[in-house]
């Protein structure tokens, strides 16, 4: 049977035809005998549904429109999507599924992509410092179903940038030996896919390993510095380039926003890594103090086993270890990879007390830096252990039953602990739908509470219990639907920071407070937010409920002011603090609109006659036709951000003034007029013109840019040994 194995895979083709076989076995239920999809709970909610897929079908929705998703007025009244950048709208893998596929096979296609692509790019970077296509095999593999690369599944933007860290660092790896800029661009290109694929703690620390390799180079002085820095450069350029759109949104995004908590917060201690660590079934994630702190004990859990490397890796490096002891063989690794290492591994473990002066950067430390790092120290060790197999001479027979014990104990951990639920009940008309109007803009709060003890409690066959009932609960799963949220993400702090600072109160006054209630003040935050209805699992103390079902009670926000309004009822205030006082001190009027500038109407409760006709209202256009006696203030609940322009009379541009703190509206003469509200991202027009010379660029190389001899004769070892 091992020597049909290995006559089967005497050539690299049939290796990598063999990885890929592996990935799309490996994701095969999503597929047979119906597409379903992943309901993974994470940290009590899944972020795999309630973010990813929700954002990739309304990523599907939009290029399908032939439009790009940069804001959603079913999010926060115009939440900036494609700037906060997890939807992924600009990586071209995406770009492609989700323009000419259902979203559900889209989706799904990419796991099985992904792994492949990771599975190849380890193949072939192994290769570089081994000539044995075993050892290569057997190293791609332990990376692709590493417990530590499985784990990210339920972020699926991280796990598809995981899955080119390889390829990029193959790229770069020949690009440096070889001196060679046309594979120095091939790598900045896959960087910048890497990056569009929308979590940015991946490709930094890929730049992080890029950085490294530079100064390592730099600090051995082997060549000239402007030779040396040639590459590097064309690296960077052809990175920023591609990515400029991305780069210029969220960097936007970032100032706007209250981002920069979650990118300079950590959340976890260090010691939360040591449990990966721990092999099933003598103990699991959970058993660790520290975390059954924080997630409690489930039932069920799909954190048990959760390897850091998996059997197959356990076992060489049980066997490396042995047999060093035994014949003393001096092993020489390559400075470069052991530098890698320890610099990731300082980083994973960057919340340690001593280390917290290099890491000061959330990214870089605690929970993000565990799973974020560690799958960059995995990266490196399964490199280390494909050297050190080589070196040691480890036969090819206990390297086999490595191969099978990594892809048994990942696929036995993956259909035992990842639940699956059809895309039927995914797209199911969730309960609360038929209880709201076309005008209604919902607050949710509770719901991820009680559905974290539910999972505690019974394990994670509720699932399907819950699904239902939440499906349009909890950002962006409204998306789907076709659900007006008013509220965010409290804890992702991916909101405008204003936004942010309301969203806060409510959750934490009305229910992570456990109050249970929502009095003057919150309704005056909800009544400003345009939220016209609050769902719970559970009675608050509050008006009397218009809907009372088994966890789900809805109630009526009453005086909301209308989604747009033409009026002379405004007040000036000199400051957003002005406005809070009167919030939280019951002086808050919500027939009022408050304005933080001049204007050259005067403030007024005198009507007039008056007419707003919506002429159209899209996610980027909203078109109004007014007539009025008087001067009037035209008020849009939309959230104002960067990139919003009207314009009077088709075309002559008026200023847009900030309105009741989160939205806009403009000052509208009497008479008759038209007013446009267009959106349209800052530099867009000049990042997108930089990024198509980018993939110009890429193309020039990689067609007319010629190998060098050198880099010839390393391509023909790696694909021809």
């Amino acid at each position: 049977m091992y020597h049909m194995i290995h006559k089967f895979v005497a050539s690299h083709i049939r290796l990598n035809i063999l990885l890929w076989i592996l990935a799309f076995l490996f994701f095969i239920r999503l597929f047979v005998p119906e597409i379903r999809i992943f309901y993974i709970p994470d940290y009590a909610i899944s972020d795999l549904f309630n973010v990813n897929y929700a954002l990739k079908d309304y990523l599907s929705q939009t290029l399908k429109a032939n439009s790009l998703p940069f804001i959603s007025p079913l999010e926060s009244h115009g939440y900036p999507l494609l700037a906060e950048s997890q939807i992924g709208a600009l990586n071209l893998l995406n770009l492609l599924l989700y323009r000419f596929l259902p979203p559900a096979l889209a989706f799904n296609l990419t796991y099985p992509v992904s792994l492949g692509i990771l599975g190849t790019g380890m193949y072939l970077l192994t290769g570089l410092f081994s000539r044995r296509k075993d050892i290569a095999f057997f190293c791609a593999v332990t990376y692709m179903f590493s417990g530590i690369v499985l784990y990210e599944m339920v972020h699926q933007g991280i796990f598809q940038a995981i899955a080119l860290i390889p390829i990029i660092t193959y790229f770069l790896f020949v690009g440096i030996r070889n001196n060679s800029t046309k594979y120095m661009v091939l790598a900045g290109f896959m960087a910048a896919q890497q990056f569009l694929f929308g979590h940015f703690f991946v490709s930094m620390a890929q730049q992080l390993l890029v950085l490294v390799c530079f100064l390592y180079l730099l600090f051995k002085k082997k060549r000239d510095v402007q030779r040396l820095i040639i590459p590097f450069f064309w690296y960077g350029l052809v990175f920023i380039l591609i990515s400029l759109p991305q780069l210029v949104q969220s960097a936007i995004f970032t100032l706007e926003s209250s981002r920069q908590g979650a990118i300079t917060r950590g959340m976890f201690p260090p010691e939360l890594i040591l449990s990966l660590f721990t092999p099933f079934p003598f103990g699991s994630m959970l058993t660790n103090p520290h975390v059954a702190d924080q997630f409690g004990a489930y039932n069920a859990s799909p954190w048990e086993a959760n390897l850091f490397m998996g059997y197959g890796a356990l076992l060489i490096a049980f066997t490396v270890v042995v047999s060093y002891a035994r014949k003393r063989i001096a092993v020489a690794l390559p400075p470069l990879l052991v530098a890698l290492l320890i610099v990731f591994f300082v980083f994973m473990l960057g919340d340690v007390p001593i280390l917290k002066s290099l890491t000061r950067i959330g990214a870089f430390n605690s929970v993000r830096s565990i799973y974020r790092m560690g799958i960059f120290v995995m990266f490196i060790l399964s490199l280390l252990f494909g050297i050190f197999t080589e070196k040691i001479q480890i036969s090819k027979q206990i390297i086999f039953i490595a191969i099978v014990l990594q892809i048994a104990g990942a696929f036995y951990h993956f259909y035992n602990y990842f639940p699956v639920i059809s895309v039927q009940t995914v797209y199911q008309t969730p309960l609360i739908q038929s209880y709201l109007d076309s005008n209604d803009s919902i607050v949710g709060v509770g719901f991820g509470r009680m559905y974290k003890q539910k999972l505690i409690n019974q394990g994670y066959e509720r699932v399907n219990e819950y699904l239902p009932l939440n499906n349009a609960l909890e950002p962006h799963t409204q998306l789907i639907h076709g659900v007006s949220r008013c509220d965010g993400f409290y804890y992702s702090l991916y909101n405008p920071t204003r936004l942010q600072f309301f969203i806060s109160n409510i959750y934490v006054d009305s229910t992570l407070g456990m109050q249970k209630k929502i009095d003057r003040r919150i309704e005056s935050f909800l009544q400003l937010m345009g939220c016209t209805v609050v769902a719970a699992p559970y009675p608050l103390t509050y008006n009397k409920p218009y809907v009372v079902r088994q966890n789900l009670y809805l109630y009526t926000v009453p005086h909301v002011p209308p989604e747009f309004l033409l009026t002379r009822n405004v007040e000036l205030v000199l400051y957003e603090q002005d406005l809070l006082r009167k919030l939280g001190n019951g002086q808050y009027n919500p027939s009022t609109i408050y304005l933080f500038s001049p204007l050259s109407i005067s403030p007024s409760t005198k009507k007039g006659d008056k007419t707003l006709t919506i002429v159209s209202n899209t996610a980027q256009v909203i078109r109004f036709s007014t007539q009025s006696t008087t001067d009037q203030f035209l008020y849009a609940r939309r959230l104002l951000y960067p990139g919003w322009h009207a314009y009077l009379d088709t075309n002559r541009e008026i200023p847009i003034h900030r309105a009741n703190i989160l939205y806009m509206g403009v000052n509208v003469p009497r008479g008759k007029h038209s007013i446009d509200f267009i959106y349209q991202p800052p530099y867009w027009t000049i990042s997108v013109v930089g990024s198509i010379a980018g993939y110009i660029m890429v193309l020039l190389f990689a067609v007319f840019s010629r190998t060098p001899s050198s880099n010839k004769k390393i391509v023909s070892d790696l694909l021809n040994k």
